[in-house]
């Protein structure tokens, strides 16, 4: 098998060097450990706190009327509980699959 110049094998076959972009996490910008997860593309960080709250079935609240700025990067800036969660759903991350999850577990099933 020969491969021309920019292209690279990738598990099920060849994929050029810009289809091999990283991943960025659409919640907090940041690249490492980041996958798809519950509908979106996340970090691990981010995947596991909205897991945690969506388990926990409390909406955290603000103190600063939903007002946090998120500065992406790695040098993201933290935000407060309350609007990570909100930015988590609005870009789309599925509060169902979680809950399903959960279920399943619970059950034994995994």
């Amino acid at each position: 098998m020969t491969f021309s110049e920019g292209e690279t094998l990738f598990l099920h076959g060849r994929v050029t060097d810009m289809e091999l972009k990283p991943m960025v996490c659409l919640v907090c910008g940041r690249a490492s450990n980041t996958g798809h997860h519950y509908g979106v593309t996340a970090c691990l960080g981010c995947k596991t706190f909205f897991r945690r709250v969506v388990l926990q079935g409390t909406q955290p609240k603000c103190k600063f009327q939903n007002k946090c700025l998120l500065v992406k990067g790695a040098h993201a800036k933290r935000i407060c509980r309350s609007c990570r969660f909100t930015k988590c759903k609005e870009i789309g991350m599925n509060e169902q699959v979680t809950i399903d999850l959960a279920v399943c577990l619970s059950c034994g099933i995994f």
